[in-house]
């Protein structure tokens, strides 16, 4: 059985100034093209953050995204994991 579960969680969520992500990519880290996606209430990807599948976290500043709700994913080779919820303060 293979298990491509993509696992990932933001600590603290809600964040003021920065936040981190935590994630396990299962089974589909073998490809090269791995990032975090960051996209507004519109869908409108804000920022991309590339990831190091030999790491399981990734620290995000807020920088000049402004306060409000947002949601991220982990994209592996163009395909869009489920995403979750994150607020900005």
């Amino acid at each position: 059985k293979s298990d491509n579960t993509i696992f990932m969680i933001a600590q603290p969520n809600p964040f003021s100034e920065e936040t981190t992500i935590i994630y396990n990519l299962g089974l589909t880290s073998n490809s090269a093209d791995i990032s975090i996606k960051i996209l507004d209430v519109l869908g409108k990807v804000v920022k991309t953050i590339p990831l190091n599948s030999k790491s399981n976290s990734v620290s995000v500043s807020k920088g000049s995204l402004p306060s409000g709700i947002y949601f991220y994913g982990i994209n592996v080779g163009g395909k869009m994991s489920k995403l979750e919820k994150l607020v900005v303060l």
